[in-house]
């Protein structure tokens, strides 16, 4: 999160400034740029299309740990839980529908806005759907290590394919970013569609605070096609070809373990594209990261840092 604005100043376009001192092929340090940006851009924008995902989940445990205590799901902001999972938000019920009134604060993470949540009278097992309203005309709005995005979809649902499954179907999800410095990526923002796929690995079935804490959980990429991202203006069309190990209860969320392609959408050339493999190395929270852009090696750190910017 913290480089990819230091990439757009020279590629938001593609059109790569010339960091190139050492005598490489201006090509081929071209393409380093251009990898290193899709890779970094669509880490950071499949983090703020998680978000929604992350405030229903959150719900779903408060929801499911009050009626195992037996209590009211009509005066859930009484409840430690909910301070706990939602910071100072305010949660107002009417029937099936949620009301999330905004103001989660962690370390580097708060929000502000509107979440309105449709249950339909059930938590996230097997079978039941939920509904988000994030009106584009109102996104909420969410900052992250000192990036500020709102956002914003015309569909958001999720639906609990499994005790452990869950299929996320995004329907032009606008991400609009901008950091302290005022600097800005797509102005238009992103443009969204696909669907996601997440699985709790661990205590399958147990929707708990214990259970959900204490699972690692992997994420799906699919029917991502011609899409735009808050960071740069060309489409692009992203699917994982191995689930992203995306959240651990040790290494937090970051990706440890998965495959992912990048694939530009409106070239011909088969070569343009960016695939990024992690695999878990011999330190807790230090995969190796292979990343490569038509054909050439990206060098980047744990970190998500790539070397070359």
């Amino acid at each position: 999160m913290k480089k990819i604005f230091l990439l757009l100043a020279c590629v938001a376009t593609l059109s790569a400034c010339n960091t190139n001192t050492g005598g490489e092929d201006p090509l081929i340090t071209r393409y380093k740029q251009i990898g290193a940006l899709f890779y970094l851009g669509t880490l950071n924008q499949l983090a703020y299309n998680l978000d929604p995902f992350d405030m229903a989940f959150r719900l779903n445990t408060l929801i499911t740990e009050t009626q195992n205590e037996g209590g009211s799901l009509d005066d859930l902001n009484s409840s430690a839980l909910k301070t706990r999972l939602f910071g100072a938000t305010t949660i107002t019920k009417e029937g099936p529908v949620y009301t999330l009134n905004l103001a989660t604060v962690a370390p580097d993470d708060i929000r502000s806005g509107t979440i309105r949540i449709n249950t339909a009278d059930g938590t996230l097992k097997d079978g039941h759907t939920w509904t988000l309203s994030l009106p584009k005309d109102e996104p909420y709005m969410v900052s992250i290590e000192g990036y500020l995005a709102s956002v914003g979809a015309a569909d958001y649902s999720i639906t609990a394919e499994a005790e452990n499954k869950w299929k996320v179907y995004l329907n032009g999800l606008v991400c609009k970013t901008k950091s302290e410095s005022g600097t800005s990526g797509n102005t238009e923002g992103s443009n969204w569609s696909g669907n996601m796929t997440i699985v709790q690995v661990d205590n399958p079935g147990d929707q708990t605070l214990n259970g959900i804490s204490t699972s690692s959980y992997t994420v799906e990429i699919s029917n991502t096609t011609k899409v735009t991202t808050a960071y740069f203006l060309d489409a692009i069309t992203v699917r994982t070809l191995t689930p992203l190990t995306y959240y651990s209860p040790k290494c937090k969320q970051m990706i440890t373990n998965g495959s992912m392609s990048i694939h530009l959408a409106e070239s011909e050339d088969l070569l343009d594209f960016a695939y990024a493999k992690w695999t878990p190395g011999t330190e807790d929270c230090k995969p190796t990261i292979a990343l490569d852009y038509h054909g050439v090696d990206i060098p980047v750190s744990s970190g998500g840092d790539s070397s070359n910017d």
